[in-house]
């Protein structure tokens, strides 16, 4: 039988996974923005409520912290979603997932700049090989659009989604110096980003839409749940196994997400394309294996 933790571990993959599955449902009846305005306002307030229920300590009630909530919120559950979602009307959402993977990149060059962390020749190795899986999965597509309609402006869309990420995953290095729980962050932070999107939404369409389609609410539901219990399962697997076992989740996730692709969205690989997406989560395991050699 399986443990307990292995358990959460293909559950919160299995979860991550699935996610992608549902965006284009949702841009399919709403602007990006308003749709991911909904999903994290119901996710905050959810994820809050189950802190809440918990009892979590140390609630974070000034303004500095909630200052830096918004920020946090406005680049990982805002500006990121909203140009992760543009990119799903432009390749499927399996390939979304599979870039977004290398959120390495990013991740390592703006810990460079803004913490004077060296860049070293393991962290060098990591960009090249998710550069390269990038290059060929463009080779793979840029005339079949298997993957979808422009691979290029999916592409380009999914490196401006992850340097957003990048900063609210930089910011957050702030809480590693208090006590807040991670669960109260999350919770808020997606509140305040959602709450962001949709105040941008009302300005630029200048009114509120919010379809009541079946297949558009069911799809919401869906990724209100899945965004809760995704960091929910995530934190348990952290506290449990550690950071380095718990970060495998985000290899396995685009797997996932691909095979759904082609289950539902017709997804067809050229060898080029395959040997692109292998690529870049080979990228994410070399970066977890170079990083942290003990899974605690």
């Amino acid at each position: 039988m399986l443990s307990t933790n292995s358990s959460i571990f293909i559950a919160c993959s299995l979860l991550g996974g699935m996610g992608w599955i549902f965006g284009p449902s949702q841009v399919k009846y709403l602007p990006p923005e308003m749709a991911v305005a909904y999903r994290f306002i119901m996710a905050g307030i959810l994820t809050i409520l189950f802190a809440f229920i918990s009892r979590y300590k140390h609630r974070p009630i000034n303004f500095k912290t909630q200052g830096v909530f918004i920020v946090q919120g406005i680049c990982m559950f805002s500006i990121n979603y909203i140009l992760a979602y543009y990119a799903l009307n432009y390749v499927l959402s399996g390939i979304v997932a599979a870039i977004l993977s290398m959120l390495v990149i990013p991740n390592t060059l703006l810990e460079s700049l803004f913490f004077k962390k060296k860049y070293t020749s393991k962290k060098i190795l990591v960009t090249l090989v998710g550069f390269i899986g990038i290059v060929l999965l463009f080779l793979g597509d840029h005339k079949d659009n298997n993957f979808g309609i422009s691979i290029g402006k999916g592409v380009l869309l999914c490196c401006c989604s992850m340097f957003f990420t990048s900063l609210g995953a930089n910011l957050s290095q702030y809480f590693k110096k208090t006590t807040i729980a991670p669960v109260w962050a999350v919770g808020f932070s997606m509140l305040w980003g959602g709450s962001f999107s949709l105040i941008y939404a009302h300005i630029k369409l200048g009114k509120l839409l919010f379809p009541l389609e079946q297949e558009f609410i069911i799809s919401l539901l869906a990724l209100t749940v899945l965004s809760t219990l995704i960091f929910i399962l995530y934190q348990i697997l952290l506290t449990r196994k550690g950071a380095g076992f718990a970060a495998y989740v985000w290899v396995i996730t685009p797997a996932i997400a691909l095979l759904l692709s082609w289950l539902f969205e017709g997804l067809t690989l050229t060898n080029a394309g395959a040997l692109g997406i292998m690529i870049i989560m080979l990228g994410g395991v070399l970066n977890l294996i170079l990083k942290d050699k003990s899974y605690a």
